[in-house]
């Protein structure tokens, strides 16, 4: 029996422990089980089960089985109960497997006293407020509902620990690793307190660890159930809220509970994962109360001195005993926890300001720290303000940057000059991944931007204080120049513009929407034609803050229809205007520019009073990188400073063998994308674009001559069937996306492969020949799906989270399936049970992409991101799924691809086939001053 845990619980003297676990204090139940660990698979693990050996209690209830068997009965149409998982204070919980979906769940039903009170239909209508709530940290609710009496909420069924069982098994986390839970927990409280939400029972044993990830369970569960009761808790013997981590305003039974009391519950957790222990313990229930009502914290770092002093300041604010004394927001603490300059101005919970800067006395410190700000004011006014208005002389030059800071075209728009022209930020790969990496024009040497990990885009505020910078986890975070502190603005943002009076508008599936910089109100700016794949995406928004241009293309044929079109914010009134091209943005000069998929930059002049057009577009640069989004990379400052990655955007497809060498194919240097070798590795298919036009092409290996599969344009995303004899692919044309299949030899007419739902966006035929995997969704969040190439039956989901999951590849067998998912923020490769959804493992753990299968079936190859070539992840599939080895195939300078799979594997051969860079010339960063008067003179020449 662990010491610990009963020194600190004080439960019954005569609990007997049956498994390995701490209790949870529960005193109304028989059976005491320590945690809601029945969300997660615990399978090998320990049995979280205690009995009481007091007289009387010494037996499990004949009765249970009765409940378990009805309970069994009423969901059985749509939830096969497997088996208990555990006991709480306000329900048990269930592992089930959904019919409906094809996979595990973990029900919790409440106590039949509880749901006596509650009264079904209440709480129906109070638990939907909870179902909205959609967040990274925030375990999500699926189901809720009423059955023969009972009341249950269903939840996913994830690996994982509970913070409780993190802290029995260490008794404390690292400072690090705690801060970083800490802030994802307030991250989410955040999120959920401005959606009008407060969880009311934040404690160790509502945390969820996924993969080291915070994630907050039962989020709004006491709310709901609180306020189905009407105020008649008592009536069941239960009570809301821990003791250890009620706020003083619980503990007093307060009618209005706020957001700042959930900010009350998250510091006594991290005050705990800190020192060990809650911030207030005693012998009794009431003795903690007690100790929460009328004593003070002892400071943290009497527990723990290696704790910052800006931590122990923001627990002490954040444990005040008013609420009107805590901070104003999650969002506010959680910046404070990482802020190191944060203190407190009063000797609150035993921390004086004086002790935060030890030898200072305040005055001074006050003194001295607004010199400082003072002083740092100045100088970013100074670093940052524009130049005094004249005409920049030109000249052209490359950055010459070192090899381990080189850019990285990560496929989306991380290249960006600053309002004033002075610097130059890029994505590349940093220590620990993908990062923006500073270059100054007047200097040489080249800075880590901190907080930039996983950029997926950049963009400086048009006065050039701030950096604003979308992560590939979709959430956009505000940082203030030139040293600040990261601020978080909204979550599930596409690519963002930042506008004049910070109004801020992005992509979010196929429409745009706008924001501001609180982050608080989203409007639906447009919508687009989604029933038809139909995508708005590429916003900018124009000066003055009145106007967005933006592309409007359909879902699988981004480069060839990418039309422009332009919205007024005050009453959404769209307008197409005469002119093709991605990323369309205005400059000073007057112009709008646009990027071609052949590497070239067009420009056309644009009256921003009207909105309209004046004149024909003309070519203005050549000669840019094109990642396989299909948009150059390249930005323009106001002061008339250009800054592009060059780079030859054709490509030639060469097979590459395991040792590295190459064989050329019979292909002329163009655009290429999505090569893929047949099942026997002796034909290669591949979708190659010509002025803007897009067609599939079969190369025989044996005879080197290549086959025109399609004419007409709008035809992406080759695929072999499982036998060899046909190819599929997806066809775009005005009226929309279809999926189509011919024969490889050409014979025949293409013919229309019967799919539930519109064509989908990626796919892949299973080895049988009768299913595809397909990827289906929105621009910018995607699923999987099984589906049957006849369309006989419902397409059955294979990765269906809230994060973006693509490029799916099904094993030799057809038993496992490789993808990628952006659920821990960044892009991982992940392998999958087909039949068995349920069992899934991460491969990846520093981002990884564009998975394919070996020829064996025994390991995964993926792609390294930053360039790094190809890795063998080989995998053991019995008695359970694991990572045997891990092994760097080699390193290339071909593209992997993302979101495309830019490469593939034959299963056959065991060879590779590969773009490869048309001409040796590496991607380089080119800077032009004085652009915009070169701009204007080019445009004034070529104007009728």
């Amino acid at each position: 029996m662990r010491t610990y845990a009963r020194r600190r619980l004080r439960l019954c003297p005569r609990v007997e422990f049956l498994g390995n676990d701490s209790l949870v204090p529960d005193r109304t139940e028989p059976y005491l089980v320590p945690s809601p660990t029945g969300y997660s698979d615990a399978s090998p693990g320990p049995t979280h089960a205690a009995r009481c050996l007091c007289p009387g209690r010494d037996k499990k209830p004949e009765a249970v089985t009765a409940v378990y068997e009805r309970l069994a009965f009423a969901l059985g149409d749509r939830y096969r109960i497997e088996r208990e998982l555990g006991v709480g204070g306000m329900a048990t919980v269930y592992l089930a497997h959904d019919a409906r979906h094809d996979r595990k769940v973990a029900i919790k039903v409440l106590k039949p006293e509880l749901a006596a009170v509650l009264g079904g239909e209440r709480f129906v209508v109070e638990i939907k407020t909870t179902a909205s709530l959609q967040h990274p940290h925030i375990l999500p609710l699926f189901d809720s509902g009423t059955a023969d009496g009972f009341l249950f909420y269903v939840m996913p069924y994830i690996q994982g620990e509970t913070i409780r069982e993190k802290l029995n098994r260490e008794t404390q986390c690292g400072v690090d690793e705690a801060l970083r839970i800490a802030r994802e927990i307030a991250d989410a409280l955040d999120y959920a307190h401005r959606h009008g939400v407060v969880h009311r029972d934040i404690k160790p044993e509502n945390i969820l660890l996924h993969d080291g990830r915070a994630m907050v369970m039962d989020f709004g569960i006491a709310l709901a159930v609180s306020a189905a009761a009407g105020g008649r808790m008592t009536e069941t013997g239960l009570s809301l809220g821990t003791p250890h981590y009620m706020s003083p305003e619980q503990a007093t039974a307060e009618k209005v509970i706020s957001g700042r009391s959930d900010i009350y519950s998250l510091a006594s957790v991290l005050y705990e994962m800190l020192a060990g222990q809650p911030p207030h313990i005693g012998g009794a229930a009431q003795q903690v109360i007690m100790k929460i009502l009328t004593e003070q914290a002892a400071p943290v770092t009497q527990l723990r001195k290696s704790v910052p002093q800006n931590v122990a300041a923001a627990l002490a604010k954040a444990l005040e005993k008013l609420p009107a004394d805590r901070f104003d927001s999650a969002k506010a603490f959680g910046e404070a926890l990482v802020n190191p300059l944060f203190s407190v101005n009063q000797t609150s919970a035993g921390l004086p300001q004086a002790r935060v800067r030890r030898g200072v006395p305040p005055s001074a410190f006050a003194a001295v720290t607004a010199i400082a700000v003072i002083a740092s004011a100045i100088a970013a006014w100074s670093w940052l303000r524009p130049p005094p208005s004249m005409q920049t002389p030109s000249a052209r030059f490359t950055l010459e940057l070192p090899d381990s800071q080189a850019v990285v075209a990560f496929g989306q728009q991380t290249l960006v000059v600053s309002p004033d022209g002075s610097e130059i930020l890029y994505g590349g790969r940093g220590r620990t991944g993908n990062v923006l990496f500073r270059r100054r024009l007047n200097e040489m040497t080249v800075s880590e931007v901190p907080w930039s990990d996983n950029p997926a885009n950049v963009t400086y505020t048009p006065d050039g204080l701030t950096l604003a910078i979308a992560k590939t986890s979709r959430q956009l975070i505000a940082l203030p120049l030139p040293t600040g502190s990261p601020i978080r603005v909204a979550d599930d943002v596409g690519r963002p513009s930042w506008g004049d009076n910070d109004v801020i508008v992005f992509g979010l599936g196929s429409s745009l929407w706008r924001t501001d910089r609180s982050g608080q109100k989203v409007t639906r700016l447009t919508i687009a034609d989604s029933a038809n794949g139909g995508v708005h995406t590429w916003p900018h928004v124009l000066p003055g803050g009145e106007a967005v241009l933006f592309n409007a293309l359909k879902q699988n044929g981004w480069v060839n229809d990418a039309r422009v079109q332009v919205v007024r914010i005050r009453d959404g009134a769209v307008t197409s205007l005469d002119l093709q091209g991605l990323n369309p943005r205005y400059v000073p000069s007057g112009h709008i520019l646009v990027s071609q998929a052949d590497g070239t930059v067009l420009a056309a002049a644009f009256d921003l009073r009207t909105l309209e057009l004046r004149g024909k577009p003309i070519s203005v640069l050549e000669g840019l990188a094109v990642p396989s989004n299909g948009a150059a990379l390249y930005s323009v400052s106001q002061s008339g400073v250009l800054a592009y990655l060059e780079g030859d955007a054709n490509t030639r497809p060469v097979i590459v063998d395991g040792k590295g060498r190459e064989q050329a194919l019979n292909f002329a240097p163009g655009r290429y994308k999505h090569p893929r070798l047949s099942p026997r590795g002796d034909r290669v298919v591949i979708e190659r674009t010509e002025n803007g036009q897009s067609d599939i092409w079969i190369l025989a290996r044996e005879t080197g001559q290549p086959l025109r599969l399609t004419r007409n344009g709008g035809n992406g995303s080759p695929e072999w069937s499982a036998d060899g004899s046909r190819v599929g692919w997806i066809r775009s044309d005005s009226t929309g996306s279809t999926l189509v299949w011919q024969r490889a030899d050409g014979s025949g007419s293409p013919e229309q492969i019967s799919v539930p739902g519109r064509a989908p966006y990626r796919f892949q035929f299973v080895p049988g020949g009768k299913h595809i995997v397909a990827v289906i969704g929105s621009a910018f969040r995607h699923d999987i799906a099984l589906m049957p190439i006849n369309g006989s039956a419902a397409p059955r989901m294979l990765a269906n989270s809230s994060a973006d999951e693509l490029m799916p590849n099904v094993s030799p067998d057809g038993r496992w399936m490789a993808y990628t998912s952006t659920e821990t923020g960044r892009t991982e490769v992940y392998v999958v049970n087909v039949d068995n959804p349920s069992t899934r493992l991460q491969l990846t753990t520093d981002g990884g992409g564009a998975p394919a299968w070996s020829s064996d079936g025994t390991a995964v190859i993926a792609g390294v991101p930053g360039g790094g070539g190809l890795v063998s992840i080989s995998l053991a599939f019995s008695p359970r799924l694991e990572v045997t080895r891990r092994e760097q195939l080699f390193a290339f300078p071909y593209r992997t691809g993302n979101p495309d799979r830019e490469y593939d594997a034959s299963l056959a051969t065991g060879e590779i086939v590969v773009l490869a860079r048309a001409s040796s010339k590496r991607e380089r960063i080119v800077v032009v001053t004085g652009w915009l008067d070169e701009l204007r003179r080019r445009m004034a020449q070529a104007a009728p």
